[in-house]
């Protein structure tokens, strides 16, 4: 517990041991953050910036409270901008140049940090201004960032009611928890983030993979907050200040539950300086505990309904454990079996082959559909692949009246947001009336660049199709 008459001392340090220095901010003795601007590969390129970022700007592993443990784990301090589409197509811009650091108060308890950086073009210069003090009454740090954007050529975003530029996307330490069971897994924190709404009401947003209305669309009242909740080690929170709350609108990745702030705007408000405000900091836990039994769960839309329970990927299953879109994880967090293509997906509990569940394809047209899980592999919170080793696949498929190219298995490796470049590796069809056939498909070890597998559960054609008891098994 920190003293109530906490007064910090904050510096500006720079590490030595390696010529690739690391630079910090200490309160006292004690690190507290770190700036970074590291060459970042895959998998977490794709994740957290897209490939469009090689050396991002960020600020890691940010503690909250004297003597606490991190608790943010990264914020970016750069824009993301993209400019309406010309003829050659859409151009994103990031301004994730660094030109100059500038420091003020070391020393004090109060630290003033200038960072400027600007596109690899000259589209857009970026000021980001850090002032981190400490509220003795929140016994937090506050972290509060100021950006400020000039856009070069603003007409270059002319052509729509409104642009869309991203101002950060921070994400937390330990979330997601792993998707799997296996030694050494870190624990997952946190199971919910709530938000307070332009009206007031508090919402929350339960932590699972799905892709759901839920994570996108957020909007804050004026100097709202939004929070991770709830871990007696600490509550990290987001605060928009003024504007800045009217004119965001937040998205939470299902991916990694990292939070993108984005900044909706006229294209004529471009022609002068572009400013957003917002602070990091720690909710007091009353506060925290008061707001997560206060949230209400908001709706889904109607299109969402006929999948609110789908089975959870096991790299052994039966289909019979689900996951739930308006519920969070508890203990592991795992992927969910996503209909992707196509139509006539069921999870079908009444017929299977080892119990009465597996998923269903039933449907009267010639095309392709699919059930889908897109991130098996050390990129979907699941172990190192040290060493890199050949995956073997098998799951029993059962048809009936299957008319057409036939019912299979899939698989191939990825690189998120990028084009395919890896083939699909298929099983041997089956079609017309078959009982319960086990399928198989062999990958080499993974290429280099790849850390995903997707798995594909696959009918072509007309007539229905079971699949039962899935192995997923790295060979040693």
């Amino acid at each position: 517990m920190v003293d109530v008459g906490y007064t910090p001392e904050f510096n500006w340090r720079t590490h030595g041991g390696t010529v690739n220095y690391e630079q910090w901010i200490y309160d006292r003795e004690e690190p507290i953050a770190r700036f970074d601007s590291a060459l970042v590969e895959q998998p977490e390129q794709s994740l957290r910036y897209f490939n469009l970022a090689p050396r991002p700007l960020v600020l890691r592993r940010l503690k909250l409270t004297p003597g606490g443990a991190p608790l943010v784990e990264g914020t970016q301090l750069y824009w993301v901008l993209r400019r309406s589409a010309t003829i050659s197509g859409t151009r994103t811009i990031t301004t994730d140049r660094l030109a100059d650091i500038k420091v003020e108060g070391a020393g004090s308890d109060l630290l003033v940090m200038k960072f400027f950086s600007r596109d690899l073009g000259g589209m857009a210069a970026s000021t980001r201004k850090l002032t981190l003090t400490y509220d003795p009454r929140l016994r937090s740090y506050i972290y509060d960032f100021r950006c400020v954007l000039k856009v070069s050529s603003p007409e270059d975003f002319y052509g729509s009611e409104e642009v869309s530029f991203e101002y950060s996307d921070p994400w937390f330490v330990d979330l997601p928890a792993p998707a799997i069971v296996f030694p050494g897994a870190w624990e997952g924190r946190y199971q919910r983030f709530i938000y307070e709404a332009p009206n007031g009401e508090i919402l929350q947003i339960p932590l699972n993979h799905f892709t759901s209305s839920h994570k996108y669309g957020i909007r804050l009242k004026r100097d709202g907050y939004f929070a991770a909740v709830y871990e007696p080690t600490g509550n990290p929170t987001f605060q928009f200040l003024g504007e800045t709350a009217l004119k965001t609108v937040l998205s939470v990745c299902p991916w990694g539950y990292d939070v993108h702030f984005g900044l909706h705007l006229k294209p004529e408000e471009l022609s002068k300086p572009v400013e957003t405000r917002f602070r990091i900091l720690q909710l007091p836990s009353e506060t925290a505990k008061r707001m997560e039994q206060d949230a209400r769960l908001p709706a889904l839309k109607p299109e969402e309904l006929p999948f609110l329970k789908v089975p959870a990927y096991e790299r052994q299953s039966s289909f019979n454990k689900h996951c739930d879109v308006n519920k969070p994880y508890e203990g592991i967090d795992p992927w969910p079996w996503t209909p992707l293509s196509g139509r006539g997906h069921c999870w079908d509990e009444t017929e299977g082959r080892s119990d009465s569940f597996s998923l269903r394809i039933s449907k009267e047209d010639d095309g392709l559909a699919q059930w889908g899980m897109q991130h098996e592999g050390a990129g979907g919170w699941m172990e190192p692949w040290t060493p890199r080793r050949a995956v073997h696949i098998t799951c029993f498929v059962k048809t009936r009246d299957l008319e057409g190219a036939g019912s299979s298995i899939a698989a191939r490796y990825n690189i998120p947001n990028e084009p395919d470049v890896y083939p699909i590796v298929s099983s041997p069809k089956i079609k017309g009336t078959k009982d319960w056939t086990r399928l198989s498909l062999s990958l080499d070890p993974a290429p280099q660049d790849a850390y995903f597998i997707h798995l594909f559960l696959r009918q072509e054609g007309r007539g229905t199709t079971w699949f039962d008891d899935l192995e997923v098994e790295y060979v040693r």
